[in-house]
């Protein structure tokens, strides 16, 4: 199998196979010297020694025949020392190749050879001038020296010799061998050895480049995706050179401190200066422990901006020492945690105002579980908390049963919201009553009950005390013999008891109850004054009086004045009775006077707005609640009608309909929009009851108003959310098959294009209806994200160049006597966004304002950008957002505006003011879920009718080294094919024949399928040639994903690419097809005819 390389890989291996070669010949050289060395040097002791032993075996000889030679030999005694060396020579082997024995003498000028031996003959060489630069170590032996010597011999061969004189005879002795024959095995094995080390690189490199250099990629991959994480995560790197004090930062940790990349020194007191003063001290601590002790470096610590913001950094690292142990280095991270911080602050207090509340607070689980309890909670139960996390609510709570709990589930699902009261039992026994108040919130998909349960046993005690006193004043007043009226400020009687009925003879409390005392004639001047100083004074007055009633009886009275208030209108509590009756009398006015009082705070301190009207609709009580909700304190509204708070948004019906239910003596209840006394508008449930006195006669009206301003403003983003869900469903649901005929549509105009090349004016056409359909697939996509059902693909952007580049395009479709501005107050925004989605909101918004300045004498479109602080004011406009700055586009124009009735509706789908046939509704709304919904930000509309309109919106900053621009697209040329087969599966005839033929003039050959079936069979004829399958996923009978499932038990490698008209990547997902190649209708021909070149020569 072939390794296909890189040209810089094949560069690498190259240098690679280089640099082991040089190192290899280096190493073998010194190792080969080294070993000629040795070897040369055991040569040379051996010749040494060689040498000197036949130098005094020749002188032993020569001493023996010296004194025998002259008796035994005719010759001298020289002869025949040469005579028997050489006999010796005869009968002995040399050594090597070239090793040689040489005797020779100095006669006159010359140096003569008396004896060589070489291997197994004895010869005698040539003479040889003794001046001359030949026999060097000769030459040194006759001259009396002993060594060895590398030089030229007799013959001119470079040797190594052992000399040695011979003192009997005045000869020399020369034991030699040839250098080149010592060189010769070492030059052989080197050879050798250089031959297998540069087999076994080649070998090395191979398996390197087979196996090395695809780890070495992946390790270049892992460092460019960490490099990536650290960009998305924040992290930023450091390192601290401690020898040299020099700090070295990355350009992720700058932004961190607030500074511009690069602007740090590197100096650590300058890094300390960085930090929050009291931060100094603690992280100079921490370094130098860290330092000191090898410990890993670990703090947090709050630095100072430049704009005087404070944020929160964690730093951790790590020490390094050298060889002498000293610390060298430490290098680590830093990120930001004030977010993660102010949370916790924020989660910490709530927290402790939970544990720490006087009222009991639990979490409920669906089951009646407890996940959580406060101590409040335990404390009064007498359960730890431990013990109660183990318990379900309905073991606390007589009256829900186990069985029963669904159905009271059931009820907090429904209701969300509400309050209750029921008996709790706690861990001794005692029953207690409890006040709920639930609240239904759903956390991570789980459904939750939170509620706060407040212990009333004290509330009931009282109230069943004022029960009781009422009852107990109830009977007293009637069983008295005690007669008591009650006047109101004018003197009419509104009370009377039977006792006083009796006391005046007046047969009935009707009769009292029609007096006013200022009309009654018995009522002396004593009397009456009496009244009225009591009245005036706001103190009781007492006489006594004897008198004869205005219904003829004649009476001995007490009486006493008793001025009260009652609803904030002052009343006279009037007593007549026997002075033989006055003991209890005092007593029981106590009694009655608190009970008033109380039933008086009671209505006062509701947070219900309660207004009192009189049988003819005029106020003459109104509450606290009534004026924070209205602005009309209770002595502006007591004595004008309620009509102060219409607002006009009724009609007159729904006013004949109230009276209509409150004529019958019913009570009446609606929701009705108000006014305020600012003029602002609320909008309220406002409840009317009839008051009644004891014969059933209504006397006067009560009404409570509820304002429901958040309850609607939560109702209105519900009506909201389901539109956008409803919008949603139906592009979802439309998506398929538009990018089907899409796709149909733009395969049909390339081959059409194809055709009609020689028609430059027709491809042309071709070519504007291809864009147009293009760009009704991106108007599916933008839908798609809309409503949620695609996936934001945002990058980071300079928004300057981009809405330059995007304006520069958008420009072109303007009419030329339309002026369009853009204005960059502040050119160095970055966001985070949809590039697609943000060029649709900008595309939208100015196809809107080209509509509008269409009949104006001089159109303008002005588009703006500049950095936005929020304030206090916006984060009110926008609870939804959080961000503190923010990129601010404002597009406007001077067209013919937006009227105040459509203007609080321009962001709801299908809303236009457009006329038939020129617009969608859609537009607008789109640019609602693309700010709000996909990118966090906020879009407000500001118009004036026939002045102009401007469209604000805020994008979050993003801050970042890098950000990506618009550039023009790049055209991709169309790649064809080499004769492959393809499988086009599709359940579109029009795809499928369309397919067909585009697939054939890229040089393809096709094989069809309507279905999943279908393509399994054609598949299993045609296996040994199909190359390549490409499918639709979504199909009848079988789909595109089962079909190649099937497919790859028998052929697990068959290479296939997937087709979708749904969005891709919700298909990936919901199909769990992540490592898939997928392409989605309709697509561009250079695109897919690259993804099948790339597919099929993976």
């Amino acid at each position: 199998m072939g390794i296909a390389l890189r040209s810089g890989s094949r560069v690498t291996i190259a240098m690679l196979i280089g640099i082991l070669t040089m190192i290899t010949v280096i190493i073998l050289s010194i190792t080969i010297y080294s070993l000629y060395q040795a070897s040369f040097e055991t040569e040379r002791q051996r010749l040494a020694e060689t040498v000197k032993s036949r130098a005094r075996f020749i002188e032993a000889v020569a001493r023996f025949d010296r004194e025998y030679a002259d008796k035994q030999f005719e010759g001298s005694a020289e002869e025949a020392t040469l005579i028997q060396i050489e006999e010796a020579h005869n009968n002995f082997e040399g050594f090597g190749e070239t090793g040689e024995y040489v005797l020779a003498k100095h006669i006159e000028e010359n140096i003569v050879f008396l004896l060589r031996h070489r291997h197994d003959h004895v010869t005698k060489p040539k003479d040889v001038l003794f001046a001359s630069n030949l026999a060097e170590p000769m030459r040194r032996a006759l001259l009396g020296e002993s060594g060895t010597h590398v030089g030229l011999d007799y013959e001119g061969q470079m040797v190594l010799a052992a000399y040695e004189p011979v003192a009997e005879f005045n000869m020399g002795a020369v034991v030699k061998i040839d250098i080149a024959e010592i060189r010769a095995p070492f030059i052989r094995a080197g050879l050798i050895a250089m031959g297998a080390a540069i087999l076994f690189i080649l070998i090395g490199a191979f398996l390197f480049a087979r196996i090395g250099m695809p780890l070495i990629r992946r390790v270049e991959a892992s460092e460019e995706n960490l490099k990536l994480a650290l960009e998305s995560s924040g992290v930023g790197t450091w390192s601290w050179n401690i020898i040299e004090d020099k700090h070295h930062w990355d350009n992720f940790i700058h932004p961190l401190f607030g500074l511009a990349p690069g602007s740090f020194s590197g100096n650590i007191e300058e890094f300390f200066d960085l930090l929050h003063p009291e931060d100094r001290i603690r992280t100079k601590l921490a370094v130098q422990k860290a330092v000191e002790k090898g410990s890993e470096y670990n703090s947090e610590y709050r630095t100072i901006w430049p704009n005087g913001e404070v944020h929160t950094l964690v730093a951790r690292g790590k020490v390094y020492y050298n060889k002498y142990h000293q610390a060298e280095r430490m290098t680590g991270v830093v990120f930001d945690i004030t977010d993660r911080r102010e949370v916790e602050s924020k989660l910490e207090f709530t927290q402790f105002a939970i544990d720490e509340a006087p009222d009991m607070a639990f979490w409920l689980r669906s089951d009646g579980s407890f996940f959580y309890v406060n101590d409040a909670a335990s404390q009064r139960l007498g359960y730890p908390k431990q013990t109660l996390l183990t318990m379900k609510a309905f073991d606390v709570n007589p009256i829900h049963s186990a069985k029963a709990w669904g159905e009271h589930w059931k009820e907090v699902r429904d209701k969300k919201k509400f309050t209750f009261e029921a008996a709790i039992l706690c861990k001794s026994g005692e029953i207690f009553p409890a006040e709920f108040s639930v609240n239904y919130v759903v956390v991570n998909g789980q459904e939750y009950n939170c509620s706060f349960v407040r212990d009333i046993s004290a509330r009931k005690e009282v109230e069943e005390e004022i029960r009781q006193v009422s009852n107990l004043t109830s009977t007293i007043i009637s069983s008295l013999n005690v007669g008591i009226t009650i006047y109101d400020e004018s003197g009419q009687c509104t009370l009377a008891n039977d006792a006083m009925v009796t006391l005046v003879g007046a047969g009935s409390k009707e009769a009292l109850l029609a007096q006013n005392y200022n009309t009654i004639p018995t009522w002396n001047s004593g009397l009456l004054a009496a009244a009225k100083t009591s009245f005036k004074n706001k103190k009781p007055q007492r006489q006594k009086i004897e008198m004869t009633t205005t219904f003829g009886k004649y009476a001995a009275i007490d009486c006493y004045f008793i001025p009260f208030q009652l609803n904030n209108q002052p009343h006279l509590l009037f007593t007549a009775y026997d002075i033989t009756d006055l003991r209890n009398y005092e007593q029981l006015m106590g009694e009655y006077e608190n009970k008033l009082n109380l039933l008086s705070a009671s209505v006062e301190q509701t947070e219900e707005s309660i207004v009192i009207t009189d049988l003819d609709g005029s106020i003459i009580y109104s509450n606290a609640a009534f004026a924070a909700l209205t602005g009309y304190e209770a002595e502006e509204a007591v004595g004008r009608n309620p009509r102060i708070l219409k607002s006009g948004r009724q009609s007159a019906a729904f006013y004949r309909q109230m009276w209509s239910t409150l004529a019958t003596g019913d009570s009446w209840q609606g929701r009705m929009v108000n006014k305020r006394k600012d003029g602002s508008l609320y909008p309220a449930l406002l409840t009317v009851s009839p008051i009644k006195n004891d014969e059933g006669v209504v006397t006067n009206y009560v009404g409570i108003q509820q304002n429901l301003s958040v309850i609607e403003s939560l109702e209105e983003q519900l009506h909201q959310a389901q539109k956008m869900e409803a919008l949603g469903t139906l592009v979802g649901g439309i998506a398929h098959e538009f990018n089907n005929s899409l796709a149909a549509v733009t395969g049909n105009l390339y081959l059409a294009k194809k055709e009609a090349a020689i028609l430059p004016s027709v491809v042309d056409k071709i070519e504007t209806v291809e864009r147009l359909s293009f760009a009704s697939a991106e108007l599916i996509k933008s839908l798609l994200s809309f409503a949620r059902k695609g996936i934001v693909d945002k990058a980071t952007i300079s928004l300057a160049p981009f809405l330059k580049e995007s304006i520069k395009l958008q420009r072109i479709s303007l009419p030329e006597n339309i002026a369009l501005n853009i204005e960059v107050i502040d050119d160095d925004v970055l966001i985070e966004a949809d590039a697609n989605l943000l060029q649709q909101l900008l595309m939208n918004l100015i196809n809107n304002s080209r509509d509008a300045v269409q009949d104006v004498s001089q159109p303008t479109i002005t588009i703006t950008i500049r950095k936005f602080e929020a304030d206090a004011e916006f984060f009110e406009r926008h609870p939804e957002c959080h961000a503190k700055a923010y990129a601010k586009i404002c597009v406007g124009d001077n067209g013919v505006g937006i009227s105040a009735e459509h203007l609080p509706h321009m962001f709801e789908p299908f809303h236009t003011t457009k006329s038939v046939g020129q617009g969608t509704g859609l537009g607008l709304a789109m640019a609602y879920g693309t700010v709000q919904s996909h990118h966090g930000g906020a879009i407000e509309i500001e118009s004036v009718e026939g002045i102009g309109t401007k469209v604000k919106i805020y994008l979050p900053i993003f801050y970042a080294e890098e950000a990506q621009t618009i550039e023009g697209l790049i055209e991709i040329d169309v790649v064809s094919g080499k004769g492959e087969t393809i499988l086009l599966v599709d359940d579109n005839e029009s795809l499928l024949t369309t397919g067909r033929a585009i697939l054939e003039s890229l040089s393809y050959k096709v094989l069809t399928a309507s279905n999943g079936q279908e393509a399994i069979a054609v598949y299993q004829a045609n296996k040994d040639t199909v190359a390549l399958i490409l499918t639709d996923v979504v199909m009848p009978v079988m789909g595109g994903v089962d079909a190649v499932k099937k497919i790859r038990e028998s052929a697990p490698d068959v290479k296939v690419i997937f087709t979708t008209g749904y969005d891709r990547n919700h298909m990936r997902k919901a199909d769990h097809m992540d490592d898939e190649d997928m392409i989605s209708k309709p697509f561009k021909l250079d695109e897919l005819s690259l993804l099948l070149r790339a597919k099929l020569e993976r």
